[in-house]
């Protein structure tokens, strides 16, 4: 089977750690619309929807958005609102929780 003439374009593989542009990504012309990212891990209550709906996991272990508070004043967002969270192909809602943790956005 021929390898395609393009099989290495967008990728980057370096035996160092180095930054790698991802698509939709903080460099993204879409960043106007969407200034914020979006980033996650498996959340430590449930496995994507299995366990979801037992309320003593959802008291124990609330589903919240993580936002600097830089960018929460820049949007009138306190600890414990409701927010929505959305781009043009997905939408949710969580209670925001202040974390300085993460860097601010814009």
């Amino acid at each position: 089977m021929p390898v395609p003439g393009n099989w290495e374009k967008d990728e980057v593989i370096s035996p160092l750690p180095v930054y790698a542009s991802t698509f939709e990504g903080w460099d993204s012309p879409e960043r106007s619309t969407f200034p914020l990212q979006l980033f996650g891990f498996h959340y430590k209550s449930r496995t994507h929807s299995t366990y979801g709906n037992i309320d003593v996991l959802k008291a124990a272990c609330r589903q919240e958005v993580w936002i600097n508070p830089i960018d929460a004043q820049k949007r009138g967002i306190a600890n414990g609102d409701m927010v929505r969270v959305f781009n043009h192909r997905w939408r949710s809602s969580a209670t925001s929780q202040s974390d300085t943790t993460h860097s601010p956005w814009g």
